[in-house]
């Protein structure tokens, strides 16, 4: 039996053999730096209760979220 470059047998040969799965979503640790300005889509004026605005109390939160394939967010925390 002779074995001759047929691309239908190279191409069977490379879909059984490739790792890829659909339902894994690939996993993004860091997003590089854009040039432009960005611009919130929503802001909100936080309402300070008046005896914090005179002591001028400050303070920090970290949000931390997941955006999905739709463009949606998912697992939102705030720390």
């Amino acid at each position: 039996m002779k074995i001759r470059n047929n691309p239908l047998c190279l191409m069977i040969f490379l879909v059984l053999v490739s790792p890829v799965r659909a339902d894994e979503e690939p996993v993004v640790d860091f997003l590089p730096p854009e040039d432009g300005d960005r611009m919130p889509l929503h802001t909100v004026v936080p309402a300070y209760p008046e005896k914090a605005r005179r002591a001028r109390v400050e303070g920090e939160v970290e949000v931390c979220f997941e955006i999905d394939r739709k463009g949606e967010t998912r697992n939102v925390a705030v720390r």
